[in-house]
């Protein structure tokens, strides 16, 4: 009777002799995707990109619960893609040293003309039961990335953010806040709207949660208890009211851009009336492997 044949992958993760496991990978794979994708002005693409690829553990390697892969490649991308004139550019190529293995992906936030707010962050590799974010300003026209720590911002004065919003290019953020009381428990009763200016200021503007949009550069809002609407210039830091103002009518998006199901591919969609049609854009994910 023919002895079976010890499985290849398995006898390579056996040490003979000793009885003991080795580090036992199998072939390389390559689980790199699209992360997210946001459409800027003048039909530019704005995407992430995480660069993945690790050999997993095979036979008893794997056990009890997959075992640990053996990573070769772990970097975050951020790069633009412009439609016209088919450009890539890539604005952030990282290697992943401080995140855990495969974590640290960047997202976009918010956007507003050619500025974008993008957080990265997950499990630190040093200390796993410790996340941490950071969070940038993008402007995609000159490169250039700042660095906006709003956590520790609404931290400091004690206010949690229930909304987030990009209100203009130059950078101006807009929170919806809940105030912590003992115990960091959130007092919605008492909310707030508050604006980090790009000067990394932090003003209350009214004591309401009812943001209504933006115009120009005037952030509208209105008070429940009065039923009046007003005015926040971001930029001169007055007050109006706005006596029959009538709320706008919600803007129809007719174009955006989005990640395929899976990260391989990133879509343009257009609205039709009827629905929305998606293409792929040409962005090959073997340029962006390129250093």
């Amino acid at each position: 009777m023919r002895k079976p044949h010890l499985n290849a992958a398995l006898a390579s993760c056996l040490l003979l002799g000793a009885g003991l496991l080795t580090g036992c990978h199998g072939p390389a794979q390559d689980h790199s995707r699209f992360e997210n994708a946001a459409l800027l002005r003048d039909h530019t693409v704005l995407f992430s990109f995480k660069h993945l690829v690790y050999r997993p553990a095979e036979g008893f390697a794997a056990f009890p619960d997959g075992g640990i892969p053996k990573y070769l490649r772990d970097e975050d991308l951020l790069g633009t893609y412009h439609m016209p004139s088919g450009a890539i550019r890539i604005l952030r190529r990282e290697p992943n040293r401080r995140w855990t293995d495969g974590q640290g992906v960047i997202g976009i936030q918010r956007s507003r003309g050619t500025v974008a707010l993008v957080t990265q962050g997950g499990q630190l590799r040093r200390d796993l039961s410790e996340s941490a974010f950071e969070d940038w300003l993008v402007d995609v026209e000159t490169g250039t990335f700042q660095p906006v720590d709003y956590r520790t911002g609404l931290a400091g004065r004690k206010l949690a953010s229930r909304e987030m919003y990009l209100v203009d290019a130059r950078g101006t953020l807009l929170f919806v806040t809940d105030p912590l009381g003992a115990g960091g428990k959130r007092d919605e009763r008492e909310a707030a709207l508050w604006i980090r200016t790009p000067e990394g200021e932090y003003l209350q503007v009214a004591q309401t949660s009812h943001y209504e949009g933006m115009e120009g550069d005037d952030l509208i809002y209105w008070i429940p208890q009065t039923r009046r609407f007003h005015a926040y210039n971001v930029v001169t830091r007055a007050t109006r009211d706005l006596p029959g103002y009538r709320t706008k009518p919600q803007e129809n998006f007719v174009e955006g851009v989005s990640v395929e199901s899976g990260g391989r591919r990133l879509l343009f969609g257009s609205n039709t009336g009827s629905g929305w049609n998606y293409e792929p854009l040409p962005v090959d994910p073997a340029r962006l492997k390129e250093r």
